[in-house]
């Protein structure tokens, strides 16, 4: 006995309909769950056609559009770009387009359905109606991302700047000419962040320099125990670091060390 009337004059049974939703159902949760990762549908679109297709299979009695159909599915569901990263929330307005669209046209369909079956109708219908709830989805499960600490500006420099009682950053020294290079890690209780920083040499130097870490990135911030790697020259005589407690970003720090020659055996100060 059939279980869904619409599909009363066709091959499908209601039992076959109702278990080839499952498929369906599936996707647009993974749609939504991916959409709070702050990713969208880019091949994973095949899933909306091919489910389609899996599902008049039964419909047109077509053994073949099964197979069409899974492996669209499948396509949607393993293709290593089936999702893309999203920077800005998806568009709802024309996903509601469509979802609106899908479900007019599948009233009519199966308002007509028992005088006259238009089975591509009905496909497009079902089509644009599951397309566009995916996009619904999507752009309502999207969560922006996390806001990030301030990351200290440039203007710390010109800032009146304090120095802690106990300091931060510890310094390490490694190497020697043109090898010479220091090593600061963070021995506070704090998330750094970290400003730019510049080299005391005998002849003035003015320097806005970034920090590195051991493979050459970029570093913006030190954790707790972290290190970043500054290059140094022979002839410089110390160093100048400006940062900020993630914390408190709003009162610039800084880090001072100086040595003296000779230049092979330099003691800190």
């Amino acid at each position: 006995m059939d279980l869904l009337l619409p599909f009363a004059h066709t091959q499908a049974t209601g039992l076959f309909v109702l278990t080839t939703l499952l498929p369906a159902a599936y996707w647009l949760l993974r749609v939504l769950r991916e959409a709070g990762q702050r990713r969208v549908p880019a091949v994973a679109w095949w899933a909306a056609p091919g489910w389609v297709t899996m599902l008049f299979a039964g419909i047109l009695a077509q053994p073949t559009f099964f197979a069409l159909g899974a492996a669209g599915l499948l396509l949607a569901e393993f293709w290593p770009g089936a999702y893309k990263p999203a920077a800005l929330r998806p568009p709802a307005l024309w996903a509601a387009f469509g979802t609106v669209l899908g479900l007019v046209l599948l009233g009519v369909t199966l308002w007509q359905w028992g005088a006259k079956p238009e089975p591509v109708a009905l496909a497009a219908a079902l089509a644009a109606f599951v397309a566009g709830l995916a996009g619904l989805l999507s752009s309502l499960g999207w969560r922006p991302e996390a806001a990030q600490p301030q990351q200290a500006q440039h203007w710390a420099r010109l800032a009146r700047v304090s120095v802690p009682d106990q300091s931060d950053l510890s310094l390490t020294l490694t190497g020697n000419g043109t090898n010479l290079r220091a090593e600061l890690q963070n021995v506070s209780q704090h998330t750094l962040q970290l400003a730019g920083w510049s080299p005391v040499r005998m002849t003035p130097v003015n320097a806005w320099l970034p920090f590195k870490n051991s493979a050459g990135q970029r570093v913006n911030t030190l954790r707790m125990g972290e290190s970043t790697f500054l290059p140094l020259d022979e002839y410089d005589r110390g160093l100048r670091v400006w940062y900020m407690w993630a914390d408190q970003d709003n009162q610039p720090l800084l880090f001072r060390a100086d040595w003296q020659p000779p230049q092979r055996d330099r003691v800190l100060n």
